[in-house]
C-alpha cells in the first residue's frame, strides 16, 4: 500500500478530550458514551476513549460493534441507531443496550433475545424536536406499556436526539422534556434507570450547568474526536482539536490560469463550478480525491493554501500564496471536519498510523 495519502491519529489526544469530557460530566453525576460511528469502530480509539475513562461504547453498526467486542475491549456496547428487524439476533448478542422506537422491532429483539437466553436492555428513543428518529411524547405511554409481556428485553430507560438532523439546538426547554417524560414513565412503573441525550452538542448544557437534574448520560462523538460543537460551528476551547491528521502528496504542480478554458458544464459529481478570474496562479495536484475524503471538509495547516476542489481521485489546491516552497512529492497536511473524517476513516486508500503525543 502506498505511504499516502496518510491519516494520522494522536491516541493521547483522543484519551486527553475523554477525560476532559468525563470530568465535566462527572461533576453532574452524568455518565459519556463514547460514540464511534464516525471511525468505522475503530478497536484502537475505542480503547483511547476507555483510557480517557469511558466505559461505554456506542455506534450505528452493529458491524462496528462487532469490530470493538473481537478486540477484547473492557467496555459495554449500545446501538444507538434503531435496530433493523433482519438483524435484531446480531443486535440481541452483540450490544448490551441498543436504542428502539417502534414496537414490532421490540418484539423481534425480545423474542430474539429469549431465543439467546439473554435479557437485552433498550432505550425508547424520544422526538423532543429534531425530527429525526423518536417516539412522539403523546405516545410514549402506549409503547411502555406494549412492552410489559416481552421476554427478553428490559426498558431500561429513555433517550433522545438534537441536532443532527433538524440542527435543533439543545436547551433547558427540550431537555426538561426528556426529563420530565422520565418521571412520567416512572409513574406508571417503569424504572427509568437511564436516561440519555446527544449528540456533542449537548455538553453546552453542561458547560452551562443547565443540564435538568434527572438527564445521567450524554453521548458524544466529536467532542472527543476533533474537540468541536457542530450544531453550534464553536471550537471547544476546553478540548484539543489536534487529534487527526491528513496528509496527501502532491503529484504536479504547475503555474495555469485560474480559469477554465472553454464551455462550462457540469463536473463529474453533477455541479456547475465557478470560478474567479485570478490570472495565473500556481496549482497543486494531490493524489486524493472524493472517494478518500470530503474535500470541502479539508483545512491546509500551512498558511497561503487554499483548497479549489477536487475530483474521485485528485484534489486541486492553489499554493501560490504558500507560506513556505512547495515542489513535486512533497506531503501537505490538513485537518478535517467531521465529515471529512467520516470519509477518511471509511476509505481503504487512506493508511492510518497511529500516534501518541
Amino acid at each position: 500500500m502506498s505511504l499516502y495519502p496518510l491519516l494520522e491519529i494522536n491516541l493521547a489526544t483522543l484519551a486527553e478530550n475523554s477525560r476532559r469530557i468525563v470530568r465535566l460530566c462527572a461533576e453532574c453525576s452524568v455518565q459519556v458514551v463514547g460514540i464511534t460511528k464516525c471511525v468505522l469502530g475503530n478497536a484502537a480509539i475505542a480503547a483511547a476513549f476507555r483510557d480517557g475513562g469511558i466505559r461505554i461504547i456506542g455506534d450505528a453498526r452493529v458491524e462496528n460493534l462487532k469490530r470493538i467486542r473481537r478486540s477484547g475491549l473492557d467496555v459495554s456496547t449500545m446501538l444507538i441507531r434503531p435496530a433493523m428487524i433482519s438483524e435484531v439476533a446480531s443486535v440481541a448478542r452483540v450490544a448490551d443496550v441498543s436504542l428502539n422506537t417502534e414496537v414490532e422491532t421490540l418484539r423481534a429483539l425480545s423474542r430474539a433475545a429469549a431465543e439467546q437466553s439473554s435479557v437485552h436492555r433498550v432505550l425508547l428513543m424520544v422526538d423532543v424536536g429534531d425530527r429525526r428518529e423518536g417516539i412522539l411524547p403523546q405516545d410514549l405511554p402506549c409503547v411502555l406499556r406494549s412492552t410489559r409481556d416481552m421476554r427478553g428485553i428490559e426498558v431500561a430507560g429513555i433517550a433522545a436526539n438534537v441536532g443532527c438532523f433538524g440542527g435543533i439546538l439543545p436547551t433547558n426547554a427540550n431537555h426538561r422534556l426528556l426529563a420530565d417524560l422520565a418521571l412520567q414513565c416512572r409513574h406508571i412503573g417503569f424504572g427509568m434507570e437511564t436516561v440519555s441525550t446527544g449528540g456533542t452538542a449537548t455538553l453546552e448544557l453542561l458547560e452551562n450547568r443547565s443540564l435538568p437534574k434527572g438527564i445521567n448520560q450524554v453521548r458524544v462523538g466529536e467532542g472527543i474526536l476533533l474537540g468541536r460543537n457542530p450544531v453550534r460551528n464553536r471550537t471547544l476551547e476546553w478540548l484539543q482539536q489536534d487529534a487527526f491528521r491528513l496528509k496527501a502528496e502532491i503529484v504536479e504542480i504547475k503555474a495555469k490560469p485560474s480559469l477554465p478554458e472553454g464551455e462550462i458544464g457540469h463536473d463529474a459529481f453533477g455541479k456547475a463550478p465557478k470560478f474567479k478570474d485570478r490570472g495565473r496562479r500556481k496549482r497543486a495536484v494531490l493524489a486524493i480525491g472524493r472517494q478518500d475524503v470530503d474535500t470541502e471538509g479539508l483545512v491546509p495547516l500551512a498558511p497561503g493554501i487554499e483548497i479549489l476542489g477536487g475530483s474521485s481521485d485528485q484534489v486541486v489546491a492553489d499554493v501560490t500564496d504558500s507560506s513556505c516552497a512547495v515542489a513535486v512529492g512533497d506531503v501537505l497536511e490538513f485537518s478535517l471536519n467531521y465529515p471529512a473524517l467520516l470519509r477518511a476513516m471509511t476509505s481503504p486508500f487512506v493508511r492510518k498510523r497511529y500516534v501518541r503525543r
